[in-house]
């Protein structure tokens, strides 16, 4: 299960960089740097423009937008929480290397039936310049990827109430200059639940019926010598949306005849994964020399949002004596899309993108903007659409279905659509024109100067060489007549592969024994590769 849009935006740039191989610009909008004794907090606005997944959801602030102020350490959960009972932490240890059946059948029935976890969690971070990935070794280390110089502490609540009880309730990082950043506690994090919906009660999707807690925000910044203390306040809210889309198509891979025909069946299903986040609003940032305040509300056309407020609104600026020094409005806008969705909701036709950026003075007199465009965006389908590659990118083909034809001999197309008359394999191939749509395009800066962005579609030219099979037939005979005589052709093969010898001897027009094939080495004619 992965983290809310808002958290997953915060960490993006650590699964997809900044940086000219990828040919993503670095796009960001300085608000202000909240300073302390040796510590400060930069905030800011960064757009990443790796492009706009069909089924992506925006963060607070728009989609593919992200608020930089502070930090967040997230989870993707892989089978259960690493720290639930039969989760990695605690069952980690049983997974048997190497593999002996007769001793360790019942644990490997345990990890294969979904019983016990043995992959464990995937954590990003992203704070203070720092960011990376870590998970839990069984031993309950932390190992990071790729390894920093940073200390990783974790605390889990033995007496919390439901959910956060047994479950990881708060991090500490150390960076190499002693500033301790502490992460979550009971106001600062985020859990989430799924549940799934389709056209088959035979689902397939793992549904987190138990809260799973999936983000840690900042809490506290403190220096180890002015002892000096940066504070982020939060607040709760919930919001609901579809997921994701998910097909199975389950078959045997070979006819079945007599006794066995009645034990292999054919289902399939089209599951819907509905998500709950229970997440938090960053209300505000305290420092000694300022504070930083951000106003949120609840209307949003692109998901439910159950209680609290899920859209950024507007960030103001104070100083010590927590007087109004600027304001920044954010003006977004709700793109609808049409055409088919497997989803019912009318929340997954609707995109949520921030259109502007509107700068006030402390007297509230409008001063300037940002203004951002983007590329086609009123084109896109809507979410959950089968209009996607493989990547999940939009390619606008008409697929009926998400699944592709699968590869290989012992599943064809045919032979599939035998068993499910209505399979329609999806052409799942990317498009490097409509992969761009709902990206960025142009942004203009409250100088009137502006930047506009052409992208295109990543390319990997692989060179290799084919090693095709070489159909080469040598035909040789020899008379015998009155001693033994032997007979030499010369072939040649350029890749390895199976050769087949056929030899006949007749005498007097019928088979007889008495003669041999040799196989050389044309460098090495001493001794036989093979003999017959």
């Amino acid at each position: 299960m992965p983290p809310s849009p808002s958290a997953a935006a915060i960490t993006k740039y650590v699964d997809f960089p900044v940086n000219y191989y990828s040919g993503t610009p670095q796009i960001s909008i300085p608000i202000h740097t909240l300073s302390g004794k040796g510590i400060s907090v930069p905030v800011s606005l960064s757009y990443h423009a790796g492009g706009t997944k069909v089924d992506e959801v925006a963060s607070h602030v728009g989609l593919g937008w992200s608020l930089n102020a502070g930090g967040v350490i997230n989870r993707t959960v892989r089978g259960f929480q690493d720290e639930e009972l039969d989760g990695y932490l605690n069952r980690g240890a049983n997974v048997p290397y190497p593999i002996d059946l007769a001793t360790n059948f019942d644990d490997l029935k345990n990890f294969a039936d979904g019983y016990w976890d043995g992959q464990p969690d995937l954590f990003n971070f992203s704070f203070g310049g720092y960011s990376g990935k870590f998970i839990f070794r069984e031993d309950g280390s932390v190992m990071q990827i790729p390894f920093q110089d940073l200390d990783i502490d974790y605390d889990i609540c033995s007496s919390c109430p439901s959910p956060l009880n047994t479950a990881i309730l708060s991090f500490t990082i150390t960076t190499p200059d002693g500033i301790r950043y502490t992460f979550g506690t009971a106001s600062a994090v985020e859990y989430s639940t799924t549940a799934s919906t389709g056209q088959s009660a035979t689902c397939r999707i793992k549904d987190f019926s138990n809260p799973a807690v999936t983000a840690w925000y900042l809490k506290e910044i403190q220096h180890p010598t002015t002892l000096d203390n940066i504070v982020f306040h939060y607040s709760p809210h919930t919001i609901q949306y579809d997921l994701a889309y998910s097909e199975s198509f389950s078959y045997p891979t070979t006819p079945q005849t007599g006794d066995c025909s009645s034990t292999y069946s054919h289902t399939s299903s089209g599951c819907i994964s509905i998500k709950t986040d229970h997440g938090v609003n960053l209300d505000s940032i305290v420092a000694i020399n300022g504070k930083v305040t951000f106003i949120s509300d609840g209307a949003r056309s692109d998901l439910v949002t159950q209680s609290g407020s899920s859209r950024l609104k507007e960030i103001q600026i104070k100083g010590k004596q927590n007087g109004t020094l600027k304001i920044y409005k954010l003006v977004q806008s709700f793109i609808q899309s049409t055409g088919a969705t497997p989803s019912t909701e009318a929340s997954s036709k609707y995109r949520m993108y921030l259109d502007e950026i509107e700068t006030y003075t402390a007297t509230n007199v409008f001063s300037n903007e940002y203004k951002f465009e983007y590329n086609n965006r009123s084109q896109l389908p809507p979410r959950l659409s089968f209009k996607q590659d493989h990547w999940g990118y939009f390619n606008n083909e008409n697929n009926l279905q998400m699944t592709p034809a699968p590869d290989g001999a012992a599943s064809t197309l045919n032979y599939i659509q035998s068993y499910f008359t209505s399979f329609s394999a999806a052409n799942r191939a990317p498009d490097g024109e409509k992969a761009q749509y709902g990206n960025i395009k142009k942004i203009t800066y409250p100088t009137g100067g502006f930047v506009e962005y052409e992208f295109e579609g990543n390319e990997l030219a692989v060179c290799r060489e084919l090693q095709q099979k070489k159909d080469t037939i040598v035909n040789n005979y020899i008379t015998y007549t009155t001693g033994p005589a032997t007979t030499t052709n010369t072939f040649t093969l350029e890749y390895p592969q199976l050769i087949t010898v056929v030899y006949d001897i007749f005498k007097m027009g019928f088979r007889a024994n008495g003669a041999s094939v040799h196989i050389y080495d044309i460098n090495d004619l001493n001794d036989p590769i093979e003999t017959w």
